[in-house]
């Protein structure tokens, strides 16, 4: 009699196939954190390389001027430092583009002066182009329309239609006029605004004024000029860009655009109490990586600001000639 040999069925059974896609979705979950760590990591470094050519800027343009640039100036329409300091980071094509009149101390005017049509016919349509040192990568922030500003109602935009329809490329990156504790004589060099926010000249980065490397008595090493303002607040944007984009300038007497005056503890989750008011000068700094901001020190430095750091440290760093001792930070 003949007999024949049954052929086993080759492949996965049921069980054995459950088990790899297990084991699979397992070696997702622990790889796709250090993954993504890697990935916000690297945004980190790249924040980290924007904030050390604007410092390498501010210092170039120092050796030039031997001064910094105005940090931001008044009334109306105005370009701020991110301006002044283009031609440092090889944008000197686009900051000839810009309309400019010459100011004392090496500031400049945006358009004719006074007027939003000198600004809007211009240098509006500038204002829309990316400039990839201004821009941090860990940032959601994008474009928005230069005709709404985030000052009122808590952060929502209200229209000024004066300004027109065009868009504006946003700013990641805020300078430090100075620092505002509320116990004087450390607030000797500052006023208060009209939407009852505080501004302050004892900083680097100065409103109608400049600084210069002698005037941080505390230590260039010991003061910061540009801070990251990357985040949103409770989904809310205060950052210093509205009414301009990165060249910026200022709203009536909000001198904010472009520059802050450290008042408040980096990356709150809430606004606090008037926040929609006195973020106009207040506005504490914020970003999207984890733990706290980057800041950029007088001598060109930069270093990680933890958002739990005291907040009398905070206010030291902010003011350039407080005399106050900073340890490690």
């Amino acid at each position: 009699m003949q007999r024949y040999r049954t052929k086993s069925a080759k492949g996965f059974t049921l069980i054995e196939l459950l088990v790899v896609i297990a084991i699979i979705a397992i070696l997702v979950a622990l790889l796709l954190p250090a993954v993504q760590q890697a990935r916000e990591a690297a945004r980190r470094t790249q924040c980290k390389n924007n904030l050390k050519q604007m410092g390498l800027a501010l210092h170039n343009y120092h050796d030039v001027y031997s001064t910094f640039p105005i940090g931001a100036q008044t009334p109306y329409y105005r370009a701020n430092w991110r301006a002044s300091i283009l031609p440092y980071l090889d944008q000197a094509p686009l900051y000839n583009q810009l309309t400019q009149t010459p100011r004392p101390q090496h500031g400049y005017a945006a358009g004719s002066g006074n007027t939003s049509a000198g600004w809007q016919l211009a240098n509006q349509a500038l204002n829309n182009q990316l400039i990839p040192a201004y821009k941090c990568p860990s940032s959601t922030t994008d474009s928005f329309n230069i005709s709404t500003s985030p000052v009122t109602n808590n952060g929502t935009p209200s229209p000024d239609a004066s300004l027109g329809n065009e868009t504006a490329m946003t700013m990641d990156y805020v300078g430090i006029s100075g620092s505002y504790s509320g116990v004087a004589p450390f607030n000797q060099d500052c006023g208060t605004e009209i939407y009852g926010g505080y501004a302050c000249n004892n900083g680097l980065m100065r409103i109608g004024a400049v600084a210069r490397m002698r005037d941080a008595r505390d230590g260039t090493s010991n003061t910061m000029i540009i801070g990251e303002q990357s985040g949103l607040i409770n989904n809310r944007d205060y950052r210093a860009n509205y009414y301009g984009g990165w060249a910026g300038y200022s709203s009536i007497n909000s001198w904010g655009a472009g520059v802050r005056t450290i008042r408040y503890s980096p990356n709150p989750e809430v606004a606090p109490p008037g926040g929609d008011q006195t973020y106009n000068s207040n506005g504490p700094l914020t970003s999207e990586h984890v733990g706290g901001v980057q800041i950029v020190m007088g001598d060109g430095s930069v270093r990680f600001l933890s958002e739990n750091l005291d907040i009398n440290t905070l206010w030291a760093l902010g003011s350039a000639k407080d005399g106050q001792v900073i340890g490690e930070f």
